[in-house]
């Protein structure tokens, strides 16, 4: 297991705790390893960070830049101070400007004034932003880590893979090595190198990530030509490719791609969704599209154990991306397929 890294737990390399892999904040994109030094020599000085105000407080402004808070803020670095990673992002210049003032103010000996110390002063201004959906935050940690951590985007479509005629990556090489030369398998795209042939049409390898494991597609010019718009970082997609075998190595050539979203869409499909009260009604209205033809059933448990269950109808769309948005509303117990 690789937990995200942590300004109060990771350190310049890689580490076990607890009998999880601890990822470094060094490993992170755009943080370099004197930002982390400073980091892990302030806490290991002053203890664990309490609260955003209290590292704002205690960092060096010229020993963590701009580029670095917001790298560790996209990966979760500061999960345990703040969840919602976009209010941190967005609040990143407050962190500085704080962390400039306070070094400003200590420089000229004004922190004793102020009572000195490091769990007091000011807490951190931040601007109420909504978090990321959870399919949006995960996209955010794969371009500041480089690869996913927390989970998949993909890991609520597993479910319906059979009803789209799809095979996972991994269950796909298992049937390649045996002796299937052709399959649908879904992806979000990684990578896109594209190169010119002798010829001089263009090819390209494009890199896919599936939540068992990730692979390879050359794709050749025809194909590219056609689908090179839907060839983007992060999309989502379905794939159909054709597989040939050398050795344990099964290499796959892209034959066509569709948007998953759009194959999930056609889906019959239905939603219970399980509520404690009526609180967060309004987002998860917010987040359902009354434009399908799938069925949503609330669950409401209300004051003395009273259960209420109201059937909302059955023109709604329902797919995994509204499913993952609904599960991460604040309040929202549980969602269950139908």
């Amino acid at each position: 297991v690789v937990t995200p890294p942590s300004v109060n737990k990771s350190g310049l390399a890689i580490s076990v705790q607890d009998g999880a892999i601890q990822y470094s904040l060094a490993a992170l994109k755009n943080v370099g390893e004197q930002a982390v030094e400073h980091i892990v020599a302030v806490r290991e000085d002053g203890g664990p960070f309490l609260s955003l105000g209290d590292f704002a407080r205690r960092i060096d402004p010229r020993m963590v830049n701009k580029r670095a808070l917001e790298s560790i803020s996209r990966s979760g670095g500061f999960d345990e101070l703040n969840p919602n990673r976009a209010q941190v992002v967005k609040g990143v210049e407050s962190i500085l400007a704080m962390a400039n003032r306070t070094s400003t103010e200590a420089e000229i000996g004004q922190d004793d004034f102020f009572g000195g110390g490091n769990a007091g002063g000011e807490e951190l201004p931040l601007q109420a932003v909504e978090p990321w959906l959870p399919m949006d935050q995960l996209a955010e940690e794969f371009e500041a880590v480089g690869f996913y951590l927390s989970g998949h985007p993909l890991d609520e479509y597993l479910s319906i893979l059979p009803k789209l005629g799809a095979d996972s990556w991994d269950d796909f090489r298992a049937k390649a090595l045996k002796g299937a030369t052709a399959a649908r398998l879904t992806g979000t795209v990684t990578y896109k190198q594209e190169r010119r042939a002798k010829s001089g049409n263009k090819f390209a390898f494009i890199g896919f990530s599936d939540p068992t494991g990730q692979y390879e597609c050359v794709c050749f010019s025809e194909t590219l030509n056609a689908c090179r718009d839907l060839l983007e970082t992060g999309k989502p997609l379905m794939v159909r490719v054709e597989a040939e075998v050398e050795g344990e190595d099964v290499k796959l050539r892209l034959q066509g791609v569709e948007l998953l979203d759009e194959k999930a869409d056609r889906v019959e499909q239905g939603l219970e969704i399980f509520l404690d009260d009526t609180r967060p009604l309004d987002l998860v209205q917010s987040r359902l599209t009354n434009r399908g033809n799938s069925s949503v059933v609330l669950n409401l448990r209300l004051p003395d154990q009273l259960e209420v269950r109201v059937r909302l109808g059955e023109k709604f769309t329902v797919n995994p991306k509204i499913k993952a948005a609904i599960k991460a509303v604040p309040g929202v117990v549980d969602v269950q397929d139908l």
